[in-house]
């Protein structure tokens, strides 16, 4: 199974609720998101901070993610959206 297939059985997992399927995305784009964030926001700890901002407003979004589109290219954008803990 390709990535993509893989991440497309975990985000429908998730879709239904499925946490540890959406923990296993975390586990997958974590280092990517955190990478984003750091270009960002310019140290650890706030990054830190933002990428789990984005991971909770990617679980609370899942519904808007439409199919075929991949989850990566879905989730790349959030780290870059408003954050006002930041």
């Amino acid at each position: 199974m390709t990535q993509t297939a893989h991440s497309e059985t975990l985000v429908a997992q998730a879709y239904q609720g499925d946490r540890r399927a959406f923990s296993s995305l975390v586990r997958t784009y974590g280092d990517a998101a955190y990478a984003t964030a750091l270009s960002i926001v310019g140290n650890r700890h706030d990054a830190e901070d933002v990428m789990q901002d984005s991971f909770v407003r990617a679980w609370t979004r899942l519904g808007q993610l439409r199919a075929p589109r991949p989850f990566a290219p879905w989730l790349r954008p959030i780290p870059r959206g408003p954050s006002p803990e930041v």
